[in-house]
């Protein structure tokens, strides 16, 4: 994912879960995340978290870490940034 409008803060947060998986996009898409960032939801980082176990079926232990890692940076982020995604 990599959006010239997106929120600076945003797009690292992408960047390094993206690279702390070796460039795999799979768990981040197709995951407990994939609300936020297949969809561009960035305002459901809480939902996702607090429904993280229920969709981690196909991750790695070492996976979830980082997808889970994102999404609190992601949730932790200002709201007026995760409500300027576009």
């Amino acid at each position: 994912m990599d959006y010239p409008q997106l929120p600076k803060e945003i797009q690292a947060i992408y960047d390094n879960a993206l690279a702390d998986l070796g460039g795999n996009m799979f768990p981040l898409h197709f995951g407990p995340a994939h609300i936020v960032w297949e969809d561009d939801n960035f305002m459901s980082a809480q939902w996702c978290l607090d429904h993280f176990d229920e969709y981690t079926d196909a991750l790695s232990p070492e996976q979830c870490t980082i997808v889970k890692k994102s999404l609190e940076e992601l949730r932790d982020l200002p709201d007026h940034i995760k409500e300027d995604n576009r």
